[in-house]
């Protein structure tokens, strides 16, 4: 439990660090960058980075002190050995057991309920899209693999109930298209979509619910995720602009 705080609170003070530096540095700093420091902030919430354990547990000690244990010499005391594991049953070890058994709780309760949201969100767009029928539909995927954005090419449908383009799925990505767009504009809707694919945004999005469930007693995880998931948008947006 005191790593899950620590790494809280390593985050938490690494993206109060970015906030500070996104304000000073304002647009001097591209959006790719911005979205890059802020994968950096995620992982240090989601990993418990081996080479900082040290650091760890010295602060753990800090707040819940122990005795370290010390290398045996002669006969060991079987009473001894009976007596510190009574240890265990103090007050606080009972409330720190409570206390993790709650958040351990409620983050599988929160990791089942986005995990079902998801599922069900994906099957719904599933059953309500309709297969894409633009004429230059393959003339456009056969240009943007010249181009080298895309190796394979995803499955593409359209939508039937917004006006809006997205991509579905990380192993096997479908990309929703809107039905309504101008001429031209399929080239640059489809290359904004796979350059999601290519730079595995759906992936961190991913790892960005996990991350949400994990800490859902911090309130700035949840201003990570919202930030997180714009910068996923205007850095994507950047790097297609950029190849214009």
């Amino acid at each position: 439990m005191g790593y899950i705080f620590l790494m809280s609170i390593a985050g938490s003070a690494l993206f109060v660090g970015y906030l500070c530096w996104e304000k000073i540095l304002g647009k001097s700093v591209t959006q790719c960058v911005k979205y890059r420091a802020l994968m950096i902030v995620m992982l240090v919430y989601s990993v418990p980075w081996i080479w900082i354990k040290g650091i760890y547990r010295t602060i753990i000690e800090l707040f819940w002190p122990g005795e370290i244990a010390t290398e045996a010499r002669g006969l060991i005391n079987v009473a001894d050995i009976e007596t510190k594991e009574l240890a265990y049953h103090t007050k606080e070890y009972r409330l720190l057991t409570l206390g993790m058994m709650i958040w351990f709780a409620i983050a599988v309760i929160l990791l089942i309920i986005r995990t079902g949201k998801f599922v069900v969100k994906s099957q719904r767009f599933h059953a309500l899209a309709i297969k894409c029928g633009d004429k230059n539909l393959e003339q456009t995927l056969k240009r943007l693999k010249e181009k080298g954005w895309y190796g394979r090419s995803p499955e593409i449908v359209w939508t039937r109930v917004d006006n809006e383009t997205f991509t579905l799925g990380t192993i096997k990505p479908v990309i929703v298209l809107q039905k309504e767009y101008a001429e031209g504009d399929l080239y640059w809707i489809l290359k904004h979509e796979m350059m999601h694919i290519v730079r595995m945004d759906l992936w961190v999005k991913r790892l960005l619910e996990f991350v949400c469930c994990l800490h859902w007693f911090n309130p700035l995880i949840y201003i990570l995720n919202r930030k997180l998931r714009y910068k996923s948008q205007t850095a994507c947006e950047e790097s297609v602009i950029r190849c214009c």
